[in-house]
């Protein structure tokens, strides 16, 4: 028994220092932007920090579910890494009042989805407001709607009230 309840700990102690090493791989890098044309220090997004964005520049470090709605402010870039976003009848990305959001993928695939389930009166994969600015240079923006719902206004691209929407690759 006492053999057991070792081995028992020692598998424990084991798979403990495999999830450490996985999540200690989610770390800042430094790499070239497209938009700034100099290089800069990305932040990853994991499914287990996916705050609002501030000025700065953000990677996906894997794909995120239920990502949920984003209020962009300053200048965001967002480098989708050959991985996607994705979550069900909210915008994913909400761009305020005079901020930009500067969307590329470094990778291959990589892509914003939003899923709509029900209901989307408000929606759109991305929501461009007011004099907020979309640069899209590589990635993929979807929107998926189901069948029999009701989409009041959306689509992939919402600009609202005069948002600003500049397509330079991508899809």
């Amino acid at each position: 028994m006492k053999k057991l309840l070792v081995m028992l700990l020692a598998l424990i102690l084991v798979a403990g220092a495999v999830v450490l090493s996985i999540s200690a791989e989610a770390e800042t890098r430094t790499a070239e932007c497209p938009y700034c044309e100099k290089t800069v220090e990305w932040q990853p997004v994991t499914n287990s920090n996916k705050a609002n964005f501030g000025d700065g520049h953000y990677y996906l470090y894997e794909d995120i579910r239920a990502f949920g709605q984003k209020t962009i402010t300053g200048t965001t870039c967002l480098d989708l890494n050959g991985k996607t976003a994705t979550t069900n009848n909210r915008s994913l990305l909400v761009n305020t009042e005079n901020s930009i959001l500067n969307v590329v993928d470094s990778g291959t695939n990589g892509a914003v989805v939003s899923q709509n389930g029900s209901n989307n009166i408000a929606g759109g994969t991305v929501r461009v407001s007011t004099g907020g600015t979309l640069n899209l240079y590589s990635g993929t923006l979807r929107y998926i709607s189901a069948e029999g719902s009701v989409t009041a206004r959306g689509g992939v691209i919402d600009t609202y009230n005069g948002g600003n929407v500049n397509i330079y690759g991508g899809t």
